[in-house]
């Protein structure tokens, strides 16, 4: 094998290694993309939980003035009545 042949061989070695790094690279990139989609899908998971808590103790709130305004209704009706 001649030399101009040898140096051929190891450009298309050289060449092919670089192209696994790119492919390697490129890899890597998907899978950190992946990662951040899947935290972005997480944070929003997390969110929409906490909107939903917060709606809940809004309604819970809700309830307990409603039920405080019943009482007190009552108590006048029942002064009222006295």
């Amino acid at each position: 094998m001649g030399q101009a042949e040898l140096l051929e061989q190891v450009e298309l070695l050289e060449q092919a290694e670089a192209l696994e790094r790119v492919e390697a690279l490129e890899r890597v990139e998907a899978l950190e993309q992946a990662e951040l989609l899947e935290r972005a899908e997480l944070l929003e998971q997390v969110k929409a939980l906490e909107q939903a808590e917060a709606l809940e103790r809004a309604e819970a709130l809700e309830q307990a003035e409603l039920l405080k305004q019943a009482e007190a209704l009552e108590q006048a009706a029942e002064l009222k009545l006295l």
